[in-house]
């Protein structure tokens, strides 16, 4: 059978590897057309996990993390160490080498473990789950919608076992309990959950005639510690570069751009006498660096307010695939939107000339993040997807040498002495054809005919015969060749190249195209969700886990240390304050003078109840009050995570069971050890 794992960021990676490890067959399915999420587009140089608190010099990672991090510290010369900031094509180059393994699969011999196949599927949008009506109803499948064709077919896929391996938790929603937001302090016992204490600034709410100014909220009556649902944290590292030659911030073409969005968010910076780019520059460049300086900006440091509520967010997890899509892209056009303003708009460099001159000193790296770009005369398909600025735009119709349109969706082919009405479709070889008529019935019988024994169809004619059945020509069916159907004696089929934002955009005679979605050259396609859904697991990570020195007594049935030393969560709402103030809302911190390093990930913090999905690991979306997940958050964490659920998983696939029934001690146990799981906490000398 086979392992799924959906969608494929860097955690279902790390999963996918581990389970190929131990001899199981993956299949990774990924909703848009870009995998690996953050450290494949632009990791974050603060995103670097906790320390042991015992034992700062010891790493925590082990498997495909430390792999991948001491395979970052080859890259810029360094041997055996371990480097946190590789560039993108670097991160990207050291993926594609590991999955490179993993192409075929390799049978067990000379005593070493069968090497599983690891297959990527991209632009397939999650449906539904397929589940046995027989206790205890595990997944036997799933479908998806192909979105990486023009049909959009609906697609079956069968597996032994799945992984949930998005911050969504989109699989786990469908099977079994989830929840999201922070627990109040009552119920939790958690002295950091709950509202938290906004931060005032000195910039007022209000203009001159006490109407509140735009994007900032009434102040939310909540007394502190109380359930919040509300909060949510949404981020996306920018690669900027100060080097000569980048795409300035002030030459791009913004759909629905207006610098006035954002007078409310010039008054902020005034206030807080702003005097640098607004965003959180890391120190130091990526490595090894090609023709640009790459450096990392994180957008959650925006005039300290993050976008989170940018695009209405607060929706998302209620959104089809698509519909985050949309909101993704209102969120980087407002993040860009920003910038082109702070760099073009005369009342900010009035305002605050310092700062104006810092941003423009930054821009988007060329050739990091790309799309084919249209070309005229190219050779086109249905579905084809080219970018012409400031749109991707997607082809939905062809004409032929007949002035007819030509399709992908191919209807059933030929065949012989087989009856057909009025009306019926069939493709023979690369043409396609429509009954026109048939013989006359006698009363009562259906006006059917017969097809001859052999031949079928041919020509582009009005009217063929075939046996007792006529037919016409309707047109071409995409050939499945490598190139697509060009008409005889066009050179040109695509002329001027599509503009505007319509669903029927005419190019030349030939190609119709409609706008598939917003694209920024240099701009991260793939939004960092956190704080999302959490499972009501076997077990569940608390405060005491994760905060010293109650972490280091350990856990039960541990699978993987993990840890960020921050409990930071962004904020989110902008509100006034009883002072008259902009004041901002949801931040997360520590409570006293509490510290926290490492923690250990329990074998049932990542399993849904047996009686809700015995055959389902969920790797980010784990189980935990919104504190004890907190620290979990980050990519690196995630990728250990991953690849202790991806052991479990390929560990269950070769058992023939599911992974839910595994036995923790005799079974799970000496795998995760055989690997390298550090599974034991170094106490201080």
């Amino acid at each position: 059978m086979t392992v799924l794992l959906y969608p494929l960021n860097t955690t279902a990676y790390a999963a996918g590897f581990a389970a190929c490890e131990v001899g199981a067959d993956v299949i990774g399915v990924e909703p848009s057309y870009v995998d690996g999420a953050m450290a494949l587009t632009g990791l974050g140089q603060t995103d670097r996990q906790g320390t042991w608190s015992g034992d700062t010099k010891t790493p925590i990672h082990w498997g495909w993390a430390l792999k991948f991090l001491l395979a970052a510290g080859t890259a810029i010369g360094l041997s055996n160490t371990i480097y946190y900031f590789p560039d993108n094509a670097t991160a990207r180059a050291i993926f594609t080498s590991e999955l490179n393994r993993f192409a075929e699969r390799v049978p067990a011999s000379g005593g070493k473990r069968a090497r599983g196949k690891f297959t990527v599927l991209k632009e397939h949008e999650l449906l539904d789950v397929v589940r046995s009506p027989f206790f205890p109803f595990p997944i036997t499948g799933f479908t998806f919608i192909d979105a990486s064709t023009a049909e959009r077919r609906v697609i079956k896929i069968a597996c032994s076992n799945a992984g949930d391996c998005g911050d969504e938790g989109d699989i786990a929603a469908k099977v079994c309990v989830t929840r999201k937001g922070r627990e109040g302090v009552m119920s939790s016992g958690e002295p950091t959950n709950g509202v938290r204490p906004g931060v005032e600034t000195p910039a007022k709410a209000f203009d001159e005639y006490g109407e509140r100014l735009p994007n900032i909220y009434p102040k939310p009556y909540q007394r502190e510690g109380r359930a919040d649902l509300r909060e949510m944290a949404n981020n996306m590292r920018i690669l900027v570069t100060t080097t000569a030659g980048s795409i300035k911030f002030g030459t791009m073409d913004l759909p629905g751009w207006d610098p006035r969005k954002y007078d409310t968010f010039l008054k902020i910076a005034v206030a807080k006498g702003y005097t640098k780019i607004p965003g959180s520059i890391s120190g130091d460049p990526f490595q090894p660096g090609g023709a640009f300086l790459e450096t990392d900006m994180n957008n959650g440091g925006l005039l300290q307010i993050g976008s989170n509520d940018v695009g209405g967010f607060l929706e998302w997890y209620a959104l089809t695939w698509a519909g985050r899509e949309v909101r993704k892209d209102e969120y980087i056009l407002w993040c860009l939107g920003l910038f082109k303003t702070i760099c073009v708009d005369q009342q900010w460099a009035d305002a605050l000339p310092a700062m104006v001159a810092d941003t423009k000193r930054y821009g988007l790296i060329p050739g990091v993040f790309t799309f084919p770009g249209w070309n005229a005369g190219e050779t086109v398909q249905m579905g084809t997807r080219r970018f012409k600025a400031p749109y991707i735009y997607e082809v939905t119709g062809i004409v032929d040498d007949d002035g007819l349109a030509y399709t992908t969706f191919a209807p059933p082919a030929w065949t012989g002495s087989t009856s057909y009405r009025v009306g019926d479709k069939s493709s023979n070889g690369l043409n396609r054809y429509q009954v026109t008529a048939v013989p006359v019935p006698a009363p009562g019988e259906p006006a059917v005919g017969t097809s001859a024994a052999s031949g079928g169809p041919t020509g582009k004619t009005a009217s063929i015969t075939d046996g007792t059945v006529t037919w016409k020509y309707i047109g071409l069916v995409t050939p499945t060749a490598p190139t697509a159907y060009r008409p005889a004696g066009d050179t040109a089929t695509v002329i001027t190249g599509p503009s505007g934002d319509g669903a029927a955009i005419a190019d030349g005679t030939r190609v119709t195209w409609k706008k598939h979605r917003f694209f920024q050259p240099g701009m991260s396609p793939t939004l960092y969700k956190r704080q999302g859904r959490r499972i009501s697991g076997r077990a569940e990570q608390t405060f005491r886990d994760v905060i010293l020195p109650t972490s280091e007594a350990g856990v039960d049935q541990p699978i993987t240390p993990y840890g960020y030393p921050h409990f930071d969560s962004h904020h989110v709402t902008r509100s006034h304050n009883d002072n008259g103030n902009i004041a901002f809302a949801g931040g997360s911190g520590l409570a006293g003078v509490e510290d926290t390093r490492v923690a250990m990930m329990k074998w049932g913090s990542i399993l849904p109840a047996r009686l809700e999905c015995p055959n389902l690991v969920v790797l980010r979306a784990i189980s935990g009050t919104f504190m004890g997940w907190i620290t979990s958050r980050i990519e690196l964490a995630t990728m250990n995570i991953g690849y202790a659920g991806g052991l479990a998983l390929g560990l269950a696939d070769q058992l023939g069971i599911y992974v839910g029934d595994l036995d923790y001690e005799t079974q799970l146990l000496p795998v995760l050890l055989e690997f390298g799981a550090p599974l034991s906490i170094p106490k201080a000398a």
